[in-house]
């Protein structure tokens, strides 16, 4: 598989050197560049499938509560997105560009189903601001996965 990449803006972050070749940035992303993410990364390297279903749903409930609010405080109450790359560059104003070349690996690890929910989220937003009913549920397949009209 090629290489990839994405170029990310984190609000707030801090980092840590675990050793000379592992360094971890932990930080707040805002929303908007989580679409990079998510058009350019799978899931491929998280171990678990990620589906619509009461996990997404509760996350979405959780996400537009927090929108209602003047708290903001959905991003302390999730263990959030796990990135993985082989390779980052600082870039200015709290960006980093990641590229990611093994996606078996790579890509991310852990928070797929808070990354569908966002995507959901966001779409459902898109739909609104052009004036197009909100996705509306369809139905559950057998395998208990809640299905929507995204297109």
């Amino acid at each position: 598989m090629a290489k990839s990449s994405v170029t990310i803006r984190l609000k707030e972050f801090s980092e840590q050197t675990i050793n000379p070749n592992i360094r971890r940035i932990i930080g707040l992303l805002p929303a908007r560049f989580i679409v990079g993410i998510i058009d350019e990364l799978d899931l491929e390297a998280n171990p678990r499938n990620s589906r619509l279903g009461a996990v997404t749903s509760g996350i979405i409930d959780s996400i537009r509560q927090d929108e209602d609010s003047s708290a903001r405080l959905f991003p302390f109450k999730t263990k959030g997105i796990l990135l993985a790359a082989s390779s980052y560059v600082e870039l200015d104003r709290k960006r980093f560009e990641l590229t990611f070349e093994d996606r078996h690996t790579e890509g991310i690890l852990d928070g797929g189903h808070n990354t569908l929910a966002i995507g959901v989220y966001i779409l459902t937003q898109a739909k609104k601001a052009a004036g197009k009913p909100s996705p509306k549920k369809k139905g559950h397949s057998n395998m208990g996965e809640l299905q929507t009209d995204l297109e």
